[in-house]
């Protein structure tokens, strides 16, 4: 069983050295792989750095690692998230079903296409499933005469089942790298000037970007799978950085006192 403290120890064993890494044409996370295998081990770790460290790590990998093809010359993409939750907060709480689950549409840079994605996460093994759909057909999600698709009208089945609605805005700049170890896929981001508000429409139109939620620090992901590889290994000895199991949504939730002072952390 994949468990933070699991992960932690194979964290600290030494890396081999002799690693030979190649560029791969799949830029996604290994979560959103089409091969069911390659999904079903995927593993993201998440750490917490300052921006001067962030800096130095992106320094380390820029030269092995390709730049996703979204980020814009010199620099990342914007990327924006709508979390969903119920009137009871049971994602939040992490209750029954929700647990481990999180609900989420997600827009990339100015595109006029959403992301409808579940996320499923125990310990550090990740995976998600997600659909598309147009963002001006964002608020059929809310009806019940469903006509968007097969995919996004099982999402809004998900979403229905617990009357789950829109909860907060969340803002971030990504910049993202990929390549692969021994034909494995490997991805890192960098997430910078993450902001967050409380929303509740089914649409990203907001001139508003929030507040920020983690003032100076930067958001790092190693996503992987199976076992870390090592040049990732190295690169946590050398820098002396640790896994955190933060989550920008339960940040925002928590700074905007969304829910009730005395349930919080139940």
């Amino acid at each position: 069983m994949i468990t933070p403290a699991s992960v932690a120890k194979e964290l600290i064993q030494p890396p081999v050295t002799g690693v030979q890494w190649r560029v791969m044409n799949d830029s996604q996370s290994p979560s959103l792989a089409r091969d069911s295998k390659v999904r079903s081990e995927a593993k993201e770790v998440k750490f917490v750095v300052s921006d001067e460290l962030a800096a130095e790590l992106e320094g380390r990998i820029a030269g092995l690692f390709t730049r996703d093809p979204h980020c814009v010359e010199g620099g990342g993409y914007s990327l924006a998230s709508i979390y969903c939750d119920s009137p009871s907060w049971d994602v939040y709480y992490r209750r029954g079903r929700y647990r481990y689950c999180k609900y989420r549409i997600r827009r990339y840079g100015d595109t006029d296409v959403a992301h409808l994605e579940r996320k499923v996460k125990k310990g550090y093994q990740v995976r998600k499933k997600r659909c598309e759909l147009r963002l001006d057909l964002l608020p059929e999600l809310a009806k019940s005469d469903c006509r968007i698709g097969e995919g996004a009208c099982k999402y809004r089945s998900h979403l229905s089942r617990q009357s789950m609605k829109p909860v907060c805005l969340i803002r971030y700049d990504r910049t993202a790298y990929f390549g692969s170890l021994d034909n494995a896929p490997v991805r890192m981001t960098f997430d910078r000037s993450i902001s967050g508000l409380q929303w509740a429409q089914w649409s990203f139109n907001s001139s508003s970007q929030g507040d920020l939620l983690i003032p100076g620090f930067v958001v790092c992901e190693f996503k992987f799978r199976g076992s870390m590889p090592n040049l990732l290994r190295d690169l946590v000895h050398q820098f002396s950085i640790s896994p955190t199991g933060i989550s920008k949504y339960r940040r925002c939730v928590e700074y905007w006192n969304l829910v009730a002072p005395d349930k919080a952390g139940a």
